[in-house]
């Protein structure tokens, strides 16, 4: 299996949303069929650069390598996240999480414009955050999710709740400690000492905010790898996982209160915040200065691109076990 990273992997490793992460043998049956089928979706770059192939060939040169075959001798590949948060397995030289990057910077106080800071200046219990991202479309938001949320804050009173949202939400002009905004400085808001729960699709990005600030979280997946990032996050401890097919006021009401009064998310939260911040920076493969030197070398070698191109059979010595159990069955037959 080989997978964006251009690195074969091991399903031990890595589940996908469905399977779960017990792996019992009717799971991993699930996992594999799962993985099988994405194999497709990962070679979908070498569907889709036919017109940038022809834009690079016209203002390179013609004889020069396409795109995709450029693509599979990567010299170092930066990944935005923390190695903490991913699926533990082994990785390369020249495969580095720009979470481990530089030295820890000094915090410095941030200033919001005077709008959001009369807001969170507002006597309450606590801060809560709500957003779907820059990719969701909120204005299309299906009624009965704008109803479950609105059913849901409404009996918040006693927080104050940020909801980024691009349209119009009649419903909740009533509630006077419910603030809609066309877009919030998120990442700087759930540094505050305030901040109490974040409420989120589960994209990778809401995912390392929460883990990176010690927040606990409400995820709602919509799509992508949403929900298997929704899925780590509840490993961890920090969240609650809702689904989008099935919400109605008390539902949400009910996972927001669970997160916020049970004691003991906001503590994993808190651990994992803090096993991130303490994290060894001086480490020789987590520094910038690594990955550059990576990708200014000769590094055939390091990124192992031989096993890039070992195919499935190979990288799980399938022909070797079937030639073993085949000659151990004639063996055995003999005797």
């Amino acid at each position: 299996m080989v997978d964006p990273t251009l690195y074969p992997y091991n399903l031990t490793f890595l589940f996908c949303d469905q399977a779960g992460f017990t792996q019992s043998f009717t799971e991993r049956v699930f996992n594999l069929l799962w993985h099988l089928s994405l194999l497709d979706f990962v070679n979908l770059p070498q569907n889709l650069l036919h017109d940038e192939n022809e834009l690079y060939r016209k203002t390179i040169s013609k004889g020069t390598p396409d795109l995709w075959e450029l693509s599979l001798n990567v010299s170092a590949l930066l990944i935005n996240g923390e190695r903490m948060l991913d699926f533990p397995r082994p990785l390369p030289n020249h495969i580095a999480f720009s979470g481990e990057l530089g030295l820890k910077k000094s915090v410095k106080k941030v200033e919001f414009d005077a709008e959001l800071q009369q807001i969170l200046e507002r006597p309450s219990k606590g801060l809560i955050v709500f957003s779907l991202g820059t990719v969701s479309n909120t204005t299309n938001m299906p009624r009965q999710m704008i109803d479950s949320f609105v059913g849901a804050f409404s009996r918040l009173g006693d927080y104050t709740i940020l909801w980024r949202m691009e349209g119009k939400v009649d419903e909740a002009d009533s509630l006077e400690h419910v603030h809609l905004l066309k877009w919030l400085p998120q990442k700087d808001i759930m540094k505050l000492p305030q901040m109490k729960l974040l409420i989120a699709h589960g994209g990778y990005n809401s995912f390392l905010e929460t883990a990176q600030a010690g927040v606990p979280a409400v995820l709602m997946p919509l799509f992508a790898d949403q929900k298997i990032n929704a899925m780590r996050a509840q490993r961890f401890g920090i969240a609650r996982v809702l689904d989008k097919l099935h919400l109605t006021p008390e539902i949400v009401y009910d996972a927001i209160i669970d997160v916020m009064k049970t004691k003991s998310f906001s503590l994993r939260a808190q651990k994992l915040s803090a096993m991130l911040k303490d994290k060894p920076t001086s480490r020789p493969y987590s520094t910038l200065g690594h990955i550059l030197k990576m990708a200014t070398s000769d590094a055939k070698y390091y990124t192992l691109q031989a096993a890039q191109r070992l195919s499935f059979i190979a990288i799980y010595g399938l022909d070797i076990i079937v030639v073993l159990g085949v000659a151990t069955a004639v063996l055995s037959m003999t005797m």
